[in-house]
């Protein structure tokens, strides 16, 4: 391979270095004298647009590489090219190492997807993410002679999905908070999950003093919670936050030494925390209060837009959650109020079958929402009972709540088919609210022949506790009311027989752990007990074997027991 030599044309940086570089000069001598494999392996490396590198020598791995692989390095190159990977990489010498002697010695091949890479590229150690592969090159006498390294950088997929899924569970753990000290809690406790992005983080906020507007005169500021960081420091830190955005706004702030006299910790491979971002949120209608936010910034990222612009819309998440804390605190009553009257006052009484049920609105720190249940009589004896849960909170969800049920109730005078129910709710509320969407079960129960059939919308399976101790799940999945497609398809059934217990449940039950799998075993274990079956309460009973302390989420539970007859009445 001679600079004479015809080839395909390419952009001239890593050509032109290459052909630059006195190679005498190194162990892998004159290029007229490499091998055939290595200059037709350089050859393609140079001329291709992924980053590429070839390394080469039966001692010492020289190296050789494209353009791309030069975007890739930093600072690194020029001088990386020709010198020994373990010169170019010395901060990596261990996780190369090994790999490169699997490569030479044994031939074995090596994908990464998205490793971490802690390099020096630019002057400081940067986190950097490869999806990577190395293989081994054969020479012309078959002999392993190098190894070539193809790489793609994935450092800026992997921050924005680490990232995003930061913002998502923010956003998750703060929509149904109501006070603002709660969802700075809650904040903290996300935000401190990223260890990658966020090495410290406070949340804290001042009412201005009497007399002042906010922003001027605040008085000591609530530490609404912190991570990373001991309670000298927050104050400390607040003081700051203070002095650079009291009147609103953002910045990056320079860090000293932490009253301690040491440097701020905890920064990516050992390195101190030495900047952090401090910002106002908008100020809380209603009051004076105004909130900051102040987050330590990893020594190992570039500060760019990318990463301010995942502090901002932190910020602004915050800002959202305590403002909508506001307009659902002042709901809150009017909710509670409309749902319990849309609830039954009396629950129907039959000669072979006994309903227990239990309805407990989320604690003051959730809000009230659209969960319900229901429970009637039709004229030929069967019983129609209902459960579900309005998507979202407040007024709106506890008056969709009612509509829907007395819907099911309507339709469930000419319509047998508790599937063809779902489908005729789902089109009468979409003419309603294009927006809402429901989950439900209705469930259609013959007590003389011993059996249920029943439909589901998106809603979680009810339970069959039979009357052999036997948990059958009844599993009739299908889209929730809002946006289902509008096809009838025959109800499941199951059957039953003296003793069976049928429970429904609304998903605050199995989720007030933040687990729906713990929740739902707690609520097997409960009905597996053997105590079970002897409990006049028996929602009572499972409501408060599977809750350890009080929802934050509206609880509904529905408890329907097949007697030993099956004539009915219904109680007033």
């Amino acid at each position: 391979m001679k600079p004479s030599d015809e080839r395909v044309a390419v952009s001239p940086g890593a050509r032109e270095l290459f052909e630059r570089i006195d190679w005498s000069r190194t162990p892998l001598g004159p290029v007229r004298q490499w091998s055939q494999r290595l200059q037709t392996m350089v050859e393609i490396v140079l001329a291709n647009r992924f980053p590429m590198i070839v390394l080469w020598g039966p001692d010492q791995l020289q190296a050789v590489y494209n353009d791309a692989y030069a975007g890739l390095i930093g600072s690194r190159h020029p001088r990386a090219m020709g010198a020994t990977n373990e010169a170019i990489w010395p901060e990596v010498r261990h996780v190369n190492g090994p790999i490169y002697d699997a490569v030479m010695r044994e031939g074995r091949e090596f994908y990464f997807e998205d490793a971490l890479y802690p390099l020096d590229r630019n002057s400081w150690r940067e986190e950097v993410y490869l999806t990577i592969s190395y293989a081994p090159i054969l020479d012309d006498d078959g002999r392993i002679g190098g190894i070539l390294a193809t790489m793609v950088e994935a450092t800026r997929n992997v921050l924005a999905e680490r990232r995003l899924r930061s913002l998502r569970e923010l956003a998750s753990r703060t929509a149904r908070v109501r006070s603002v000290a709660e969802i700075g809690a809650f904040a903290v406790d996300v935000l401190a999950e990223n260890r990658g992005d966020i090495l410290f983080v406070l949340i804290f906020c001042h009412a201005p003093a009497d007399g002042h507007p906010a922003g001027a005169g605040f008085a000591s500021p609530t530490l609404l919670g912190y991570a990373g960081l001991d309670e000298a420091d927050a104050h400390d830190l607040a003081a700051i936050g203070l002095a650079v955005t009291g009147d609103g706004g953002s910045a990056l702030i320079e860090l000293g030494l932490r009253s301690s006299g040491e440097p701020y910790a905890g920064g990516a491979f050992g390195q101190p925390v030495r900047d952090a971002y401090v910002a106002a949120l908008p100020q809380v209608s209603g009051s004076g209060a105004r909130c900051f936010m102040v987050v330590g910034l990893s020594p190992a990222l570039p500060r760019d837009a990318r990463y301010r612009g995942y502090l901002e819309l932190i910020g602004a998440q915050l800002a959202a959650a305590f403002e909508n804390a506001n307009v659902y605190n002042r709901e809150h009553r009017i909710a509670d109020t409309l749902q319990r009257a849309a609830l039954p006052g009396t629950l129907p009484v039959f000669a072979g079958l006994l309903i227990d049920a239990v309805y407990e609105a989320g604690s003051d720190e959730a809000q009230i929402g659209g969960d319900w249940y229901d429970a009637f009589a039709l004229e030929d004896g069967r019983v129609v009972i209902s459960i579900g849960d309005v998507s979202g909170t407040g007024v709106v969800a506890a008056a969709t709540m009612g509509a829907v049920r007395q819907m099911i109730r309507g339709l469930a005078q000419t319509l047998d088919n508790p599937v063809a129910i779902l489908n005729a709710v789902d089109r009468a509320l979409r003419t309603e609210s294009a927006s809402a969407i429901v989950t439900a079960f209705v469930g259609f129960i013959d007590a003389h022949h011993r059996w249920l059939a029943f439909g589901s919308a998106g809603h979680p399976p009810p339970f069959v506790r039979h009357a052999d101790g036997r948990i059958e799940t009844l599993w009739a999945p299908d889209l929730p009311i809002g946006l289902r497609d509008g096809t009838t398809a025959d109800p499941a059934v199951v059957r039953l027989e003296e003793g069976s217990v049928v429970v429904l449940y609304t998903d605050g039950l199995t989720e007030a752990t933040r687990d729906p799998l713990e929740g739902e075993e707690r609520l097997r274990a409960a009905l597996r007990d053997d105590a079970f079956s002897t409990q006049p309460r028996k929602a009572l009973f499972l409501y408060d074997r599977v809750l350890s302390r009080r929802a934050k989420d509206d609880v509904a539970l529905l408890v329907i027991e097949l007697r030993k007859t099956a004539g009915a009445q219904e109680r007033g």
